[in-house]
């Protein structure tokens, strides 16, 4: 068997434990879209009332690619966290893979197509709010849609390293709690980052959501410079390749003993 086939044969496990719950990942997009339309419209109209974003756009159109970029991290974070800390347990989904020609990359790669599929579930409808209300246009509007799915994929398997190498569940309120939802309110999402102190903008530009938001929102409707889209493109690529590195290594950690 190709190992292109292997890989996708854990896609193919994944559509069919999913089948029979498509109505509860099609309502996971709803969430989102929802927050997206009271934030970016219902508040977004005080803010523009008061000209705080003046010269700047409407704050819909500020708030909306950031906000598809941290959709994507939280998507991917939360579909590489609990589901892989259990799947990679020994006797587990992962361990019985290895019972067949699968070998821990295709589990590795599989895992993280598996991500990018989730996350379009979730960020093409929330492109498709935007573009309904104005907020992003045209080609651009694809482009920005790619960068937070980059945003979502560069998250995902650093979250699944992090989860395998987990000997049990008590980590993951940690990480979700005090790393991923703290990042996605001082990311630069919701506000410019330099309104944070100097110590918070330093340790947020380190970040991938950073990056993807930047990426985003340049892509989506900014002036673009290419410089500064090359090297927001390339450290998500690099925490990307760096992530799946590490959650191949976890997962042999865990797996081959």
């Amino acid at each position: 068997m190709a190992a292109g086939t292997r890989t996708l044969r854990l896609v193919e496990h994944h559509l069919l434990t999913q089948r029979r719950r498509w109505k509860s990942v099609a309502l996971t997009a709803v969430g989102p879209v929802s927050f997206l339309i009271a934030v970016g419209v219902g508040l977004g109209h005080v803010i523009d009332r008061h000209g705080a974003m003046a010269g700047s756009g409407t704050y819909l159109q500020y708030l909306a690619p950031g906000l598809l970029a941290a959709t994507a991290m939280q998507t991917a974070a939360n579909q590489n966290a609990y589901p892989v800390a259990g799947a990679a347990r020994i006797g587990s989904t992962f361990d019985l893979m290895l019972m067949t020609p699968l070998r821990v990359w295709n589990i590795c790669i599989g895992q993280l197509i598996w991500t990018a599929l989730n996350l379009l579930v979730v960020l093409v409808p929330m492109w498709a709010c935007t573009v309904v209300l104005g907020a992003m246009t045209g080609v651009r509007s694809l482009l920005a849609l790619a960068a937070a799915l980059m945003c979502g994929l560069a998250f995902g398997p650093a979250v699944a390293a992090l989860c395998a190498w987990l000997r049990g569940y008590a980590g993951i309120p940690v990480l979700l709690n005090l790393i991923i939802t703290p990042l996605y309110f001082l990311g630069g999402v919701f506000f410019p980052l330099h309104r944070l102190p100097p110590g918070l903008q330093a340790a947020a530009q380190l970040t991938p959501l950073h990056h993807g938001v930047e990426l985003t929102r340049e892509l989506a409707a900014g002036p673009l410079q290419v410089t500064d889209a090359g090297l927001h493109t390339a450290v998500l690529a690099a925490y990307l390749v760096a992530g799946t590195w590490l959650a191949h290594r976890a997962f042999e950690r865990r797996l081959l003993r």
